[in-house]
């Protein structure tokens, strides 16, 4: 896979060197740098990412919105995030939330 091939899953991160959004909105600066991320430790084969995929599909996580185009492994690097920013005290919750937050906040581009 290229770099372009794995832009075009992404909603906010389109290659540039610098956060179009930071200063101007917070989540999608967030969104970016998580898109970023996920695009270079693909490409780099860091797979940090694989302990995190794992902790996604022990939640049972791998049927959300199976057929939205987004890779499994972005999700999981988002749900770890997400999860990362709201403190990750309850899992069961933050499984729920996820969901919500996903669909409204970040697919809502």
């Amino acid at each position: 896979m290229t770099k372009s091939d794995l832009i075009y899953y992404c909603l906010y991160y389109n290659g540039e060197e610098t956060n179009p959004y930071d200063g101007k909105d917070q989540k999608k600066a967030m969104f970016w740098l998580c898109e970023n991320c996920w695009v270079h430790e693909t490409l780099g084969n860091q797979h940090n990412n694989g302990s995190i995929l794992l902790d996604y599909l022990s939640t049972n996580l791998q049927t959300f919105e199976q057929k939205d185009g987004t890779p499994i492994s972005l999700k999981a690097l988002l749900f770890d995030s997400y999860r990362h920013w709201r403190g990750g005290h309850d899992l069961i919750a933050d499984i729920e939330a996820f969901k919500k937050f996903y669909l409204n906040e970040y697919k809502q581009n």
